[in-house]
């Protein structure tokens, strides 16, 4: 999507100083806010992306779109057989409706802002997306995870058969990683091990809800990593290099929720005591509607549980 950045107030970056305490001359470079010129690029501003997602936020709404209150990125239009669905990321999005006729009015409506259709998504933030028929969708990540093997000097690093390990829980932790240093993956640093951290975080929120516990145990010491905790992770990716075809199945709802009601279920479990610095649990859980998964979550608990029963309660 392209467009021209709109007239818009900016905010001043510089604060006021008190009166007196620069020259006249210098006092014409700290006024109040000022108006971005009409026609501008985006890129050209440093506040172009608030820019941007005001301009887009006011046009959806005057377009008679509802912004989602647990999701801003998510707009509605209309309900049942009007129901259109915009999914924003920054300047991506990711539209789908009752019916093709709906996708292609959105396209009419939006021609304000030159917006180009690309047709049938097949990929989306990272993430391979293919369909079939019989209403099955599959979202991959193989491109992502062969990326991470090759930043991070994995790519031929021998797969194995689970995230984790009972023998890493009992090894000595070894030494801090340095701050600073030559950051390649023989010598690594704090840096890298988080650049290979966040790099998992992100496919284990995507598509691969497998890693999501084993990911989580290696955020937590992102902030004071050791030799064992670099260990940890590259043992992450080499699951990932063993199964790296693995995709996440949607099957297209069959029936209308109108003829069928719509059924959600969850389901929560909790590792008692999984920290063994200060005994706190962690809890995990799944969200699924009709028997399509919608999402999952894997966090430390922020109090310590007493009892097994407890620890469960609180996840769920």
């Amino acid at each position: 999507m392209a467009t021209k950045q709109p007239t818009a107030k900016l905010e001043p970056r510089i604060p006021k100083p008190a009166m007196g305490s620069v020259t006249p001359s210098a006092r014409k470079w700290l006024g109040g806010p000022k108006r971005s010129a009409p026609g501008a690029d985006y890129a050209a501003h440093r506040q172009s992306g608030r820019l941007w997602t005001q301009h887009l936020r006011a046009t959806l709404l005057k377009l008679g779109f509802r912004q989602c209150y647990t999701d801003s990125c998510i707009y509605v239009r209309g309900s049942g057989a009007d129901l259109t669905l915009v999914g924003v990321y920054v300047d991506d999005l990711l539209v789908t409706g009752a019916s093709e006729a709906k996708v292609d009015k959105f396209y009419t409506d939006m021609s304000v802002l030159d917006v180009k259709n690309l047709g049938m998504v097949s990929k989306f933030l990272g993430m391979a997306i293919s369909y079939d028929e019989e209403r099955w969708y599959r979202l991959e990540q193989r491109q992502t995870i062969e990326e991470l093997q090759q930043r991070f000097g994995l790519a031929e690093a021998n797969p194995v058969r689970a995230p984790v390990s009972d023998d890493q829980d009992g090894e000595d932790d070894g030494e801090l990683l340095p701050n600073s240093g030559g950051g390649a993956p023989a010598n690594p640093t704090v840096r890298l091990f988080q650049s290979l951290v966040g790099s998992l975080l992100w496919v284990a929120r995507r598509t691969r809800l497998d890693i999501a516990l084993a990911v989580h145990r290696v955020t937590r010491t992102s902030h004071a990593p050791r030799e064992a905790d670099w260990r940890r992770a590259k043992r992450i990716a080499r699951y990932l290099n063993g199964i790296i075809d693995l995709k996440l199945c949607l099957e297209g709802a069959r029936a209308t929720p109108i003829e069928t009601g719509v059924r959600i279920e969850g389901y929560s479990d909790a590792d008692y005591a999984a920290d063994r610095e200060d005994r706190t649990s962690v809890s995990g859980g799944m969200l699924y509607m009709d028997d399509m998964i919608l999402g999952w979550f894997c966090k430390k608990q922020t109090s310590v549980a007493p009892s097994t029963k407890e620890a469960e309660f609180v996840a769920w």
